[in-house]
């Protein structure tokens, strides 16, 4: 929806929903491919910057089984609709991404055993978010 060659009017009408898909495509460990023009401004720049610095971060951290682990919602149970979270195994632990699709203060439980890590056990996480926000934790 953001490719350069679009019109300015396509462009306009995707920005309101783009940091809601980028933490779609961030949470899911999928990639987001921007088509880019070198005499077309590109809207929606900071979103795609932060997109990228969120990918470096779980990078940098070494966020286990981040994104060839994914296993959707398995071992997870969220405490609010509004919470989407999304697990990821790897040998040496879990990575757990959450976005907020509206503002919520609720809690992620995390079941290690279920995810083949019966050494994190069972428990739960605080998420505390504004609508479109994001976050990840790292189980070792």
């Amino acid at each position: 929806a953001l490719h350069a060659g679009n019109s300015a009017e396509v462009r306009a009408a995707a920005l309101p929903d783009l940091r809601r898909q980028l933490n779609a495509v961030l949470a899911a460990g999928e990639f987001a491919i921007v088509g880019l023009q070198h005499d077309v401004d590109l809207e929606g720049m900071e979103e795609l910057r932060r997109y990228c610095q969120l990918r470096q971060r779980l990078r940098d951290d070494g966020a286990p089984g981040y994104p060839q682990g994914y296993r959707h919602t398995v071992g997870l149970e969220t405490g609010d609709d509004a919470i989407e979270a999304r697990a990821f195994v790897g040998q040496e632990g879990v990575t757990v991404i959450c976005h907020a699709t509206a503002d919520v203060r609720s809690e992620v439980r995390v079941d290690g055993p279920r995810l083949g890590h019966p050494a994190i056990g069972t428990g739960g996480q605080e998420v505390d978010l504004e609508e479109g926000n994001l976050q990840f934790w790292i189980l070792r």
